[in-house]
């Protein structure tokens, strides 16, 4: 008999649970209506320990509410590249446990959210860029990634930006993970003009885009083509590894890279260089040639020749360059 009162007793606390978590996400809601939204926030922080207990419909609430709530704020300027980190992961609750009930409410709404967050990251990561913070504005790029994984071009302009930054290991990492997608970058962009702001957003399908021009937040549809981006990725990550003293690794990087883009014969100046700062002269002279064999014109490699034949005193072939 016991157990059988437990078994109620546990019952009925879950059900009072529920009802202050559902009442207290209640509160909050009509405070962010009334544009309270720290009085909200307020709220819900209070009833964040009760949402475990909750099934998924009303985590599902809970978590519109909370997410629309520090959304709100970060448009309100209130600390706003944390408030909008909170309002993302919110989003991603959401959709996640309306994923696990089948019932899917406010998904839509939340997808659309963590859209319009994404292009505030990546239009105040432009900003910080521009007033030259450039380890924040990467940091906001990868944010971005993290929120949309599809949008990898993200993912490279937060590393040439930890590159900017200083930030090598974190470039090189960000660098390696294009490298393991496969990321190419050649692909074609769907732009317009954000209303708002006045900034150029990209979408990575024209469905995307038309969606947010019909909605009315942007205008100005246009089209750009991106040309392949492995040759530069790979050589960055080269070159990454001669900053830290790996030589040998950018080597077996480099010559990978090569193999991946036969026709990139900036690749192949990377690698002379990497075989010049390692003083073997008889192998970068192999791979100037074979530059000079497609761009006979270069008259800067014609005269390294020429210095490097001068040094060897060989007198013949540096006279010659």
């Amino acid at each position: 008999m016991k157990s059988k009162y437990v078994l109620l007793a546990s019952a009925l606390l879950i059900s009072v649970t529920t009802f202050a978590q559902k009442d207290e996400t209640k509160a909050a809601e009509k405070a962010l209506k009334k544009g309270e939204s720290k009085e909200a926030a307020t709220i819900l922080a209070g009833a964040e320990s009760l949402v475990a207990a909750a099934n998924d419909a009303d985590k599902a609430q809970f978590f519109f509410v909370k997410g629309n709530t520090y959304l709100d704020l970060a448009n309100k300027k209130v600390d706003v590249d944390t408030n909008l980190g909170v309002a993302a992961a919110a989003y991603q609750s959401l959709i996640e446990a309306e994923k696990a009930s089948g019932k899917p409410k406010y998904s839509t709404q939340a997808a659309a959210s963590i859209t319009e967050i994404k292009y505030l990251l990546i239009n105040s990561a432009i900003a910080d860029s521009k007033a030259d913070r450039n380890a924040i504005g990467a940091k906001k790029l990868y944010d971005a990634y993290l929120l949309d994984k599809k949008d990898t071009l993200n993912l490279y302009y937060a590393a040439s930006t930890y590159v900017n930054a200083n930030e090598y290991d974190k470039a090189l990492a960000a660098y390696y993970e294009l490298k393991n997608l496969n990321f190419s970058g050649k692909s074609t962009m769907y732009i317009a003009t954000n209303k708002a702001s006045g900034a150029e957003d990209s979408f990575t399908t024209i469905a995307e885009r038309d969606r947010m021009v019909k909605l009315g937040t942007h205008e100005k549809p246009t089209v750009e083509v991106n040309p392949s981006k492995r040759g530069e990725i790979f050589k960055n990550i080269s070159l990454l590894l001669v900053q830290n003293g790996k030589t040998e690794e950018a080597k077996k990087a480099i010559a990978e890279a090569r193999i991946a883009n036969p026709d990139d014969t900036s690749l192949i100046l990377t690698e002379a260089n990497l075989y010049l700062e390692s003083k073997d002269f008889d192998k970068y002279k192999v791979l100037i040639t074979e530059v000079l064999e497609r761009n006979p014109n270069d008259a800067d490699l014609v005269f390294n020749l020429g210095v490097i034949s001068g040094n060897a005193k060989d007198v013949v072939n540096a006279e010659k360059y």
